[in-house]
């Protein structure tokens, strides 16, 4: 599986770089905080946080902000497949 790189837009890596191993996306976690965001790719090659409504997760914030609940077994279970990088995010 080869990695690519882009440039993140919005969440807790907005202007970051970052590389994975999944050209669709990724999930940012903070684990101390309880928090997760998943970036998709863009077509211009960003990685941006996802602000779609999705009724099985908790957004504290608000669907706006792409904040979610982080939910331990879902993010085991998407980093032991391949569908989504984990990244920590954090302290």
């Amino acid at each position: 599986m080869a990695e690519t790189t882009g440039l993140c837009v919005g969440g807790p890596l907005d202007g970051q770089r970052i590389t994975v191993r999944t050209p669709a996306g990724f999930l940012a976690v903070d684990k101390a905080e309880s928090k997760a965001w998943m970036y998709q790719r863009q077509q211009d090659g960003t990685y941006a946080v996802c602000t779609d409504h999705d009724d099985s997760l908790l957004y504290p914030q608000g669907a706006r902000t792409g904040e979610r609940r982080f939910d331990e077994d879902r993010a085991w279970q998407a980093a032991e497949g391949s569908e989504l990088d984990v990244i920590a995010v954090g302290r």
